[in-house]
């Protein structure tokens, strides 16, 4: 029974300092950032299949254990397309 009173107490405690730890909803700022947006970012694109072969030589050797894979066949670019098409540069 004790266990239980002072389980409610406590309960009963944190629920009256809740309050005090909440903001007042008036939180004025010290400073804010004004950086690039989002358009001045150069649009995403895919590596090249270029860049693939060269990243290759790299992922796939000897020490990695890891078996060569075509682009065509890791890459699926049909978000990136139908995002480019739907918000051309």
């Amino acid at each position: 029974m004790a266990s239980r009173v002072s389980a409610a107490c406590i309960f009963a405690l944190a629920l009256l300092i809740a309050p005090l730890a909440g903001t007042n909803g008036n939180f004025v700022a010290d400073w804010s950032f004004k950086g690039p947006t989002l358009n001045e970012w150069p649009p995403v694109t895919l590596a090249s299949a270029d860049s693939w072969a060269r990243g290759g030589k790299v992922w796939y050797s000897d020490l990695t254990g890891l078996k060569p894979i075509k682009m065509e066949d890791a890459v699926d670019d049909r978000f990136l397309k139908a995002a480019h098409a739907k918000y051309p540069a």
